[in-house]
């Protein structure tokens, strides 16, 4: 049985502008946001989790630093025993500039991108599909939320080896 965490529009870095609470509340919610990732990625360390998928919208890249996706690369580098598997949303894209192109990652986490979208894990008979760039092309560009954008990694299959 494969174990997984799924987790997705955790939004670090998010500044909390035009919002009805003062400064003080929005820092303070800043921190809790980070605790919050912190605390599912050691969540999926202690229950052994096979896979910690996180679908969208990770970060700002509006507010977001280097040092801030260094933090993010450290924090997922500690659970080496867990394949973190990332596909940027809209908040976090992937482009020439893209933050996620400007660390090293860990052999643990893989971040899909138009040249990556799926991943076979030999070790557990199992292939990942991240298919959001799909639904780029019916109608999610145009901000509708759907069931199959909230849930992007919905494909999980098991290959099948055949016996002859």
């Amino acid at each position: 049985m494969i174990k997984f965490i799924h987790t997705a529009d955790i939004h670090l870095g998010l500044q909390f502008n035009n919002v009805s609470f003062d400064k003080e509340k929005a820092i303070s919610r800043r921190r809790e946001i980070w605790s919050t990732f912190e605390r599912i990625v050691e969540k999926s360390i202690h229950d052994s989790m096979d896979f910690l998928l996180i679908s969208g919208d990770l970060f700002e890249e509006s507010y977001f630093t280097l040092g801030d996706i260094k933090r993010v690369r450290d924090t997922l580098a500690t659970c080496n025993g867990v394949n973190v598997i990332i596909s940027a949303g809209n908040h976090d894209f992937i482009d020439e500039k893209s933050l996620y192109n400007k660390v090293q990652w860990s052999s643990n986490v893989t971040i899909f991108n138009r040249e990556l979208d799926s991943k076979y894990f030999k070790e557990l008979n199992t292939t990942l599909i991240e298919f959001f760039n799909e639904l780029k092309k019916t109608g999610a560009e145009f901000g509708f939320r759907t069931a199959s954008e909230i849930l992007r990694f919905t494909t999980i299959t098991n290959h099948i080896e055949p016996e002859w």
